[in-house]
C-alpha cells in the first residue's frame, strides 16, 4: 500500500482518500499492508465510520457497473464476488471480523447493510472456499474464530447482539478449543444474550459444556435459562470431565448446588452422577475453599458421605489430600463421621497419611487433636503417618514439612518397625546411611549454634554491666530493681553457658555414635540447647536493663520490645523442643496456640491461605506501630529533658547523668569524665582522694 494512501485510511481523512480514487480507483481497492489488511480493514480497525461508508459505497457501485471485458484480477466472474468485503488479511479475519473484535457497533451494522443490498444467491470466493452471501457470519479465521467470537472476546455485548440477530446459528459454532459464543456468553454471564440465543432454535450443545459455563458465571438466571432450555445438561462434562454439580461444588457456589438439587429432586440423582475420573459432586466439594457446598449436599443426600472415589477415597481423604481444612473440621465435628476416620484407601493410607505426605500442616494439626484417629495405623507400604511425611519430605525441609515432622512427633506417632519394611516394594530400602548422613547434619547445625551460644555467653559473663564486682557492689546499687536485675544476669548467664557447654560436648560424642544414640540424644540436647537460648536471651534483657536503668522512658520501651521478642523467641523454640520432650494430650493442647501461629505464618509466606495472610499481616503491623510509639515517646522526653540547664561542672549533675562512680567510668574507659569530676571538687572545695595535686596540675 502506498504512503499516501496508507496515510489517508489511517488518519480518517475523507477528502484525501477520494482524491486518491479519482486518481486510480481499483488499483487502491486491490493495495494491501504488509499484514494483508486492506482499505477496508484499516477503516474499520480505526473506527473510521464516514471513511468505511464511502469505501462500501465505492464497492457498491463496481458491482453494479461490472463489465465482463473490464481488466480486473479480482472479479473472475459475474458468478462469484469478491471484492474487499470478503477479502482475507493474512490472519483469515475479514472486515466484519475485525470491527466485531475492536467493537465499531456503528461500522459493524454499515457492513452488515452493505451485504443486505447484495443478491443473497451471489456466491462469494473466500480462498479455496465458495458460500452464499447469506453465510458470511459463519466464516472463521485462522484461529476458528467467528465474528461472534471476537466480540465476546472483547466483551462487546452490543456487538454480539447485532451479530445474533442476523445469524442465531453462529451461537453454536465452534473455534479449535471447541468453544462456542453461547459458551462465551454464559461463562460471562450475558444473561440477555442468552436469552436471545436459546430464543426460537432448537439448540445444538456440542463442544464444552455450556451449563458448565453457566455454574462458573455463578449466575443464578443463566442457569436458570440455560437448564429450561435443556435439562439433559445436568449430565455433560467441562473439559475436566466433571458434571455442572460438580463444578459448582468446586468452586463453592452453593447457590448454583442448591438449586439443581432442588430442580431435579424428584427425577435425575444429580448427586450420584459420576465424574469421568471416578469421583463424584461430594468429592469434588470437599476440595472448594469453602464448605457451603459440602453442606448443602450433606443436607438433601446425607449418604453421599460414604461414597468412595476410584482410589478408594473417603471425604475425608479427599479433602486431607486437598489441604482442605475448613472440610476437614467440618467433617469431624460430624457424628456419622466416625468410622471414615481411620478408613484406608486402596494404597492403604488414611486420610492422616495423605495430609502428612501432601504437606498440609492446618490439616494434621486438626487429626492429631482429635481422640479418634489412630497414629499407629500401617498403609500397605508399612508406613505411619510420620513415615510417610519423612519419605515425602526434600533434604532441605520446607517450613510446611518441618511444622507436619514437629506435629507428628509431639503427638507420640511412632515410626514403624524394621521389620515391616519389604525389600519387594519398589523404592523401599533399609540402608539407615541417608537417614544418618541427614541427621549428622542436623547434628552439626546444633552444635554450631551451642558453640556460638557458650561463646557470647561466657564473654557476657566477664563483661558484667555497670562493672559491678564484689568492693563496689554495694556503692554502685541504689535501687533495688538494679540489684534484682543484676541477680537475674547472673543466673541466667550461668544457665546459659553450662546448658550451652553441655550441649556441645553432648554433641561431640554424638557424631561418633550410631543412629540410635543420635535420637536419644536429641530427646534431651534440643530442648536443652532451647533453654540456653532463652536464659541468654533473658540475661541480655537483665543487663541492658541495668545499663539503661537511669533513663526511664527508654528503659521502659526496651522492656516492651524485649518482652515482645522473647515470646516471638519461645513460640519459635518451644514447638520445635517439645517433640523431644513430651507427648500427653494436655501437652498438645498446650502448644496448640504456637503452633498455629506457626502455620499461619508458613502459609502467609507462600500465599496460600489468604485468612492467614491477612491476620499475620495485621498483627505485625499492630506491633510495629506499638513500637514506634513507644520509640517516639522516648525520642519527646529526651528532647524535653534537653532544654534543663544545669549547672556547669556539677559534680551531682555528671555522676547523677552519667549514672556512674569514678570506678565505673575507668572501667568504661572515661577519663574526660573522671577529670571534670575531680576539677570541679578541687573548685568547690571538697575533698580529694588521692594525692595532692594544684589545679593546673589537674
Amino acid at each position: 500500500m502506498d504512503p499516501q494512501t496508507y496515510r489517508a485510511v489511517v488518519m480518517g481523512k475523507v477528502q484525501e482518500f477520494e482524491k486518491v480514487m479519482e486518481e486510480n480507483e481499483i488499483p487502491v481497492l486491490d493495495q494491501v499492508t504488509f499484514q494483508g489488511n486492506t482499505i477496508l480493514h484499516l477503516a474499520a480497525i480505526y473506527g473510521h465510520d464516514h471513511l468505511v461508508q464511502r469505501i462500501l459505497a465505492y464497492e457498491l457501485n463496481i458491482l453494479r457497473n461490472w463489465n465482463p471485458g473490464l481488466n480486473c484480477n479480482f472479479v473472475p466472474s459475474f458468478s462469484h464476488y469478491q471484492t474487499l468485503l470478503v477479502r482475507r488479511n493474512y490472519k483469515g479475519d475479514l472486515a466484519l471480523h475485525v470491527a466485531a473484535a475492536a467493537g465499531h457497533e456503528l461500522i459493524v451494522g454499515l457492513l452488515i447493510e452493505c451485504l443486505r443490498q447484495l443478491p443473497q444467491d451471489i456466491t462469494m470466493v473466500i480462498g479455496s472456499e465458495q458460500m452464499v452471501i447469506g453465510n458470511i457470519f459463519r466464516v472463521s479465521n485462522n484461529d476458528g474464530d467467528t465474528a461472534l467470537h471476537l466480540s465476546l472476546k472483547g466483551n462487546h455485548v452490543s456487538v454480539s447482539l447485532q451479530l445474533v440477530r442476523e445469524d442465531r446459528s453462529t451461537c453454536f459454532l465452534l473455534d479449535k478449543e471447541d468453544v462456542s459464543p453461547l459458551y462465551m456468553a454464559a461463562e460471562a454471564g450475558y444473561v440477555s444474550l442468552v436469552e436471545h440465543m436459546l430464543r426460537g432454535l432448537d439448540a445444538s450443545f456440542v463442544g464444552k459444556s455450556v451449563l458448565c459455563a453457566a455454574v462458573k458465571s455463578q449466575n443464578l438466571d443463566i442457569l436458570t435459562v440455560v437448564l429450561e432450555s435443556d435439562s439433559d445438561l445436568v449430565e455433560s462434562r467441562d473439559e475436566d470431565g466433571r458434571t455442572p454439580l460438580a463444578t459448582a461444588a468446586s468452586i463453592g457456589y452453593d447457590i448454583g448446588v442448591q438449586h439443581m438439587l432442588t430442580r431435579f429432586a424428584s427425577s435425575t440423582q444429580v448427586a450420584y452422577i459420576k465424574n469421568e475420573d471416578g469421583s463424584f459432586p461430594i468429592h469434588s466439594a470437599c476440595s472448594a475453599s469453602c464448605t457451603s457446598a459440602l453442606k448443602v449436599i450433606l443436607k438433601h443426600h446425607p449418604d453421599t458421605i460414604e461414597m468412595l472415589n476410584s482410589q478408594g477415597q473417603n471425604v475425608l481423604h479427599v479433602a486431607a489430600k486437598s489441604g482442605n481444612a475448613r472440610a476437614v473440621g467440618y467433617l469431624l465435628r460430624k457424628s456419622d463421621v466416625k468410622r471414615l476416620i481411620n478408613e484406608q484407601d486402596i494404597e492403604g493410607n488414611t486420610p492422616l497419611h495423605l495430609a502428612s505426605s501432601n504437606s498440609h500442616p492446618k490439616v494434621v494439626s486438626l487429626f492429631i487433636h482429635d481422640r479418634r484417629v489412630d497414629l499407629k495405623i500401617l498403609n500397605y507400604r508399612g508406613f505411619t503417618a510420620l513415615d510417610a511425611a519423612e519419605d515425602h519430605m526434600a533434604t532441605i525441609p520446607s517450613l510446611q514439612e518441618w511444622l507436619i515432622w514437629m506435629a507428628l512427633v509431639a503427638a507420640g506417632t511412632t515410626r514403624a518397625p524394621r521389620v515391616h519394611l519389604r525389600a519387594d516394594i519398589p523404592g523401599l530400602t533399609t540402608d539407615e546411611d541417608l537417614i544418618l548422613k541427614i541427621h549428622k547434619d542436623r547434628v552439626n547445625t546444633l552444635l554450631v549454634v551451642a558453640t556460638l551460644v557458650a561463646t557470647m555467653a561466657f564473654a557476657a559473663g566477664l563483661s558484667v554491666p555497670l562493672g559491678y564486682n564484689s568492693t563496689e557492689f554495694k556503692s554502685n546499687v541504689k535501687h533495688s530493681y538494679e540489684e534484682s536485675a543484676f541477680h537475674a544476669f547472673v543466673i541466667c548467664n550461668s544457665i546459659a553457658v553450662y546448658t550451652a557447654v553441655i550441649s556441645t560436648v553432648a554433641l561431640i560424642g554424638t557424631q561418633l555414635a550410631d543412629l540410635k544414640c543420635m535420637l536419644t540424644t536429641f530427646k534431651f540436647i534440643v530442648p536443652l540447647l532451647g533453654f540456653s537460648i532463652i536464659a541468654m536471651s533473658l540475661a541480655f534483657v537483665a543487663g541492658l536493663y541495668l545499663v539503661l536503668g537511669h533513663h526511664y522512658w527508654l528503659a521502659i520501651f526496651f522492656l516492651a520490645s524485649g518482652g515482645f521478642y522473647l515470646m516471638a523467641l519461645l513460640l519459635l523454640i518451644i514447638p520445635y523442643a517439645s517433640p523431644y520432650t513430651f507427648s500427653p494430650l494436655f501437652f498438645r493442647y498446650f502448644l496448640r496456640f504456637p503452633f498455629s501461629m506457626l502455620v499461619s505464618f508458613a502459609y502467609w509466606r507462600d500465599g496460600t491461605d489468604g485468612e492467614c495472610s491477612s491476620r499475620v499481616f495485621r498483627w505485625s503491623f499492630l506491633v510495629v506501630l506499638f513500637s514506634y510509639f513507644l520509640l517516639c515517646i522516648d525520642i519527646i522526653v529526651a528532647l524535653c529533658s534537653t532544654t534543663k540547664k544545669p549547672e556547669f561542672f556539677s559534680t551531682e549533675y555528671v555522676e547523677g547523668r552519667v549514672g556512674l562512680s569514678e570506678t565505673g567510668l575507668e572501667l568504661l574507659g572515661a577519663p574526660a569524665l573522671i577529670k571534670a569530676i575531680q576539677v570541679n571538687r578541687c573548685i568547690q572545695g571538697h575533698l580529694y582522694d588521692g594525692p595532692k595535686k594544684t589545679y593546673s596540675q589537674l
